[in-house]
């Protein structure tokens, strides 16, 4: 397993450990709080930061242990990388239209602020995933630019 492949999948992770992370944080709260009442700021940034922090630390630990045990320390990518990673980055996007599209319904219906939040965030976190997801399939099933 290359460098980039490594990454994808400590990005996929990552993404849906903190997604998950996030989850727990506002649906886990007092039930007799309706969900639009609830604090969730708080715990999107800690998702989102701490997502960033951990993807930059895990991805540094796993590529200096892959290097120790396999003596692969290249991280330079060619051209299939980067037309791997270009794929990925046009798959995910789609999502990223898809959350903004109803975030921008949500505010035209007057809907909380809490609901566009999380239109928004969670079209990010379904845009990394499958963006990993393509990266790694691209990756293990062989990939054909057309």
């Amino acid at each position: 397993m290359g460098y980039e492949e490594r990454n994808a999948w400590v990005y996929g992770l990552v993404t849906v450990g903190a997604a998950g992370f996030y989850l727990l944080q506002v649906l886990g709260g007092d039930a007799s709080v309706a969900l639009e009442a609830r604090d969730y700021k708080g715990a999107m940034l800690y998702s989102i930061g701490g997502a960033i922090a951990v993807s930059i630390a895990l991805s540094i630990l796993v590529n200096i242990v892959a290097g120790m045990v396999t003596g692969d320390t290249d991280t330079r990518a060619d051209l299939r990388d980067r037309q791997i990673s270009r794929f990925g980055d046009y798959v995910g996007q789609s999502l990223v239209i898809v959350g903004a599209v109803g975030a921008l319904v949500l505010v035209m219906l007057d809907q909380p602020g809490f609901w566009v939040a999380q239109a928004i965030y969670f079209g990010f976190v379904a845009s990394g995933v499958l963006s990993a997801i393509a990266r790694i399939a691209s990756y293990r099933f062989g990939f054909a630019p057309w």
